[in-house]
């Protein structure tokens, strides 16, 4: 017991600042009245583990000039759904994933490979975890396969 307490603690210490970072391609839900579908954009996401949330940036110099994120895409109550392989109209295959969050706003993510969506779908899955201090194999954040 004293291992597994162990072990928690240093996962916890590990999401403290920004967990995992890197490009993802994504797609933000329109706004109120909107019509229009919005096409992928490439930009720069950070996991923060303080505030348990998905920042997106226009680029990683912005999340290193210390900017504001573009969007904040909070993990508390959502559900994660993971998609299948979809070319763009640029030809790059994009492997998608998407989070609901709880007003109904679904914000499509993509990858530019399976390996990726793997990554940070478990990044995510243990980020929402920890934001709600649950017990091992109750995940707030829940995935559904589709």
């Amino acid at each position: 017991r004293v291992r597994e307490v162990i072990a928690e603690q240093e996962e916890i210490a590990s999401t403290k600042g920004h967990a995992s970072a890197g490009i993802l391609f994504t797609k933000r839900p329109p706004a109120r009245g909107e019509q229009r579908e919005h096409h992928w954009e490439k930009r720069f996401c950070v996991m923060n583990g303080t505030t348990k949330s998905l920042q997106v940036f226009a680029s990683a110099e912005q999340q290193h000039a210390r900017g504001s994120p573009i969007d904040e895409i909070s993990l508390r109550g959502a559900t994660l759904s993971i998609g299948d392989s979809a070319p763009s109209p640029g030809g790059m295959t994009h492997y998608l994933f998407s989070i609901h969050i709880g007003d109904g706003n679904l914000y499509s993510l993509a990858t530019l490979s399976a390996v990726e969506r793997v990554h940070w779908v478990s990044e995510l899955t243990k980020l929402a975890k920890l934001n709600h201090g649950s017990p091992a194999g109750q995940s707030p954040l829940m995935v559904n396969h589709g």
